[in-house]
C-alpha cells in the first residue's frame, strides 16, 4: 500500500483489507475500518441457520392437523359431518404438503381446490345449529390454508420467470389475505375459548378445545413453512 505524502509517494507495504480505512480530507472516514460482517451478512447467516428446521415447522403443521381431526372425530356425534369432512380434509392436505408434494405445482393446485370446496362445503347448512361456530371456524382454517396454497404457487411461477413482473400484484394480494386468515384464526380461538361461554361442557368441551388450539397452531405455523 502507497500513500501520497510531500515529497511523493511512500510505501507502507501490504495491510489487511479489513483494517484499510480510506479518508476523504476533513471527513470522517468512507469505509468501515473494522473486521466484522454486515448486518446483510448476519441476517443471510441467520437464514441459514433456520432454512433446515423448515421441514420440521410443514411436520409440526402436520401434526397439528392430525390432533385436529382426532379431537373432531373423537366428538363424533356433537360435530356434524360438514365438521368432520373439514377436519380430515386439512389433516390430509398437510400431510401431503409435510411429505414434499406441496412442491409439486399440480399438486398444490389440486391441494388449494379441494381446501377451498371444502372450506365452502363445511358451513352448508349448519346455519342455526349448536355446532355452526366451530364449522366456521374449520372452515376458515381450510380457507386460509387453501389461500396459502394458491400464494405458493405463485410464489413459484413468479420466481421461475425471468424478471416477469405480472404476477407481483397478485402475489401481495394472497399474501396479504393469508396474513389476515391467519390473525383472524388465532384471534377466533382465543375469542371462543377465553370469552364466549362454552357450548359444550365436558369431554366434549375439551376436544373442541384441543381442536381448535390445534388448528391455531397449525395455521400459525404455516406462516414459517
Amino acid at each position: 500500500m502507497s500513500v501520497a505524502c510531500r515529497h511523493g509517494e511512500k510505501r507502507l507495504g501490504d495491510l489487511p483489507s479489513a483494517l484499510i480505512v480510506v479518508y476523504d480530507t476533513g471527513h470522517s472516514p468512507i469505509l468501515p475500518h473494522r473486521g466484522e460482517s454486515s448486518y446483510f451478512e448476519q441476517l443471510i447467516n441467520i437464514i441459514r441457520t433456520v432454512d433446515p428446521l423448515l421441514p420440521a415447522a410443514s411436520w409440526l403443521m402436520a401434526l397439528s392437523a392430525v390432533v385436529s381431526a382426532t379431537a373432531c372425530l373423537g366428538m363424533w356425534r356433537s360435530v356434524p359431518w360438514q365438521g368432520r369432512q373439514s377436519a380430515l380434509v386439512m389433516a390430509a392436505a398437510m400431510i401431503t404438503v409435510a411429505a414434499g408434494g406441496g412442491g409439486d405445482t399440480m399438486i398444490g393446485l389440486v391441494l388449494g381446490v379441494v381446501l377451498l370446496a371444502s372450506a365452502m362445503l363445511g358451513t352448508a347448512g349448519v346455519r342455526g345449529t349448536p355446532g355452526a361456530n366451530a364449522c366456521c371456524h374449520r372452515a376458515l382454517v381450510s380457507l386460509v390454508m387453501a389461500i396459502c396454497s394458491f400464494e405458493s404457487l405463485s410464489t413459484g411461477a413468479r420466481a421461475v420467470e425471468a424478471g416477469g413482473h405480472g404476477g407481483h400484484g397478485f402475489d401481495g394480494v394472497l399474501s396479504v389475505l393469508v396474513v389476515a386468515g391467519v390473525v383472524a384464526v388465532v384471534l377466533w380461538t382465543v375469542v371462543s375459548e377465553w370469552v364466549l361461554a362454552p357450548v359444550h361442557q365436558g369431554r366434549t368441551g375439551r376436544l373442541l378445545a384441543v381442536e381448535s388450539w390445534a388448528m391455531a397452531t397449525g395455521v400459525a405455523v404455516m406462516c414459517v413453512a
